[in-house]
């Protein structure tokens, strides 16, 4: 039942994908994920705006859901941004399209450890 919703969800969305090649194994959502190709489609419902984030190569998906908007993207390009502890262990934090407010996701607890950011920029 929650794949058909899902599948009709992105049937029915109007929006464009874009992709990104991550390098890295990471978290989105509480599922982990190996590095790959990704798509990432925006998916509008009652409860406001979350993100389908689906491997090119396994096809696996997640739901990502939209916290808050952050000011709008200057940069020509569209970016995803991960943090990643000292050990390697990375989570998806948040990402823009170019010119568009950054989309901050809801991120496990264990994201505030110190650490770095990753930036993986997006394409179509």
């Amino acid at each position: 039942m929650k794949t058909t919703i899902l599948m009709l969800m992105l049937a029915t969305a109007g929006f464009a994908e874009v992709a990104a090649k991550v390098p890295f194994p990471f978290e989105a959502a509480g599922v982990k994920l190996p590095g790959g190709a990704y798509a990432l489609r925006e998916v509008s419902g009652t409860n406001g705006v979350s993100w389908v984030l689906r491997n090119q190569a396994t096809m696996q998906s997640v739901m990502v859901i939209r916290l808050a908007q952050g000011d709008a993207s200057k940069e020509a390009q569209g970016a995803i941004r991960f943090r990643c502890t000292d050990a390697g262990r990375c989570a998806l934090t948040e990402f823009w399209r170019p010119g568009e407010p950054r989309n901050v996701l809801n991120t496990p607890q264990w994201v505030k450890e110190q650490g770095s950011d990753r930036l993986v920029a997006l394409g179509r």
